[in-house]
């Protein structure tokens, strides 16, 4: 099985060619460069990634994501972040798609100032024929719908689902939200949430409900996993080849669900 990896994140041993933002986030010494993400993923038998711009080191500095995909093309794909209150951005989103083949743009719904913000990162996503990551806390649900209503050609995926949690039970009311948006064919779910939802140690049992909830509404063609590399930060109470197990094994998924799910969707989507 060709495993597709959609959710990592990656930071640069080169501070000075790639200085970090105030007050970083970072992983443990010697986690989440690239080498360590080639060791864990061959162990693990994933064979392509998608990098989303580590905002929480790098802001809306993509320099080294953008340069650590175009030296990488074969295996990977890359996420962009830009400020969607900026202006600006539609014109660095070109570059960064023309020069570096940069394939998706991450947007952070809580950082647009108005609806308009949003509408403008989606225009130029559809000019350049590239995924939307849409990333967003609390009760977006509306100007999503709106968005994905009127761009019907932009392949939008929701970042960690946005964040559900087995807290939520019995109504698991983040997960009813997403479903009410099922029906918009340029919907996906990235199902790396699966960890944070969850109240219990590997293999995060309590939580495997959600993610059979969103298989069964959007279809396994439309969702995929992402590990949420490096998980000694993100997900610490999980080891990476972990995290994978629970969809190979834990879960209980039939074997063409999982190939659906861990190779056929993300490679239609990122590496087509």
């Amino acid at each position: 099985m060709d495993i597709v990896d959609t959710h990592v994140h990656l930071y640069s041993e080169d501070g000075t060619r790639y200085p970090m933002k105030k007050d970083p986030l970072r992983p443990p010494a010697g986690t989440g460069t690239l080498s360590h993400l080639r060791r864990v993923t061959i162990h693990a038998g994933v064979t392509k990634i998608v990098a989303i711009q580590t905002g929480t080191a790098y802001l809306y500095d993509n320099r080294f994501l953008a340069d650590t995909v175009k030296a990488n093309r074969d295996w990977m794909r890359g996420v962009c972040t830009l400020d969607p209150s900026d202006t600006l951005s539609p014109m660095e989103l070109t570059r960064l798609v023309n020069e570096y083949g940069i394939r998706g743009l991450r947007v952070p719904f809580s950082e647009a100032k108005k609806a308009e913000d949003l509408e403008r990162m989606w225009k130029a996503a559809s000019r350049l024929g590239i995924v939307v990551c849409a990333h967003f806390r609390g009760d977006y649900y509306k100007i999503l719908a709106n968005l994905l209503e009127h761009f019907p050609e932009v392949p939008v995926i929701l970042d960690h689902c946005a964040y559900p949690s087995v807290l939520e039970a019995p109504e698991y009311i983040t997960i009813k939200r997403l479903l009410e948006l099922h029906h918009f064919r340029n919907l996906y779910a990235k199902l790396s949430f699966v960890v944070m939802a969850s109240t219990m140690p590997y293999p995060c049992s309590d939580a495997h409900i959600l993610v059979k909830k969103l298989i069964e509404g959007f279809g396994a063609e439309r969702c995929m996993w992402g590990s949420c590399f490096p998980t000694e930060l993100w997900i610490p109470k999980v080891t990476y080849e972990q995290h994978l197990q629970i969809f190979k094994k834990e879960i209980g998924l039939d074997e063409e669900v999982k190939r659906i799910i861990l190779e056929r969707a993300p490679l239609e989507l990122w590496f087509k």
